[in-house]
């Protein structure tokens, strides 16, 4: 088989606020694909930021929200999956991070959504 018939393995990782692991994938398979080769796209994610959507895509299931709190007790929307099956949640810590203007204090490190995911 000769190399421009073999299949590009297109496996980034999110751009850190600005684009998903799967649109950056879809954009460079599209860069690709017009460049004649073919493209297997295959977005990753090292746990962090956009893990979440990643395994999303890839598990189905929804994208949901819920009122919650901040480590200091303010109110924030945040975001969580249930996937596929109904019964498993993922929460994206890494994601719904924002700076702290003051040091936290007592037990609530990420919020309450881990604590007690909400219901739909």
């Amino acid at each position: 088989m000769a190399l421009r018939d073999r299949p590009v393995l297109v496996a980034p990782d999110s751009f850190k606020g600005t684009m998903s692991a799967p649109a950056v994938a879809e954009a460079i398979a599209r860069g690709l694909e017009r460049a004649g080769l073919r493209a297997d796209r295959c977005p990753v994610a090292d746990g962090g930021e956009g893990t979440m959507g990643v395994l999303l895509e890839r598990l189905g299931g929804e994208l949901l929200e819920a009122q919650a709190s901040d480590p200091l007790g303010r109110a924030i929307t945040a975001s969580f999956a249930r996937l596929g099956d109904g019964a498993t949640a993922l929460v994206e810590v890494a994601g719904r991070q924002r700076p702290l203007s003051r040091r936290p204090r007592g037990a609530r490190r990420r919020g309450d959504l881990e604590r007690r995911p909400p219901a739909s």
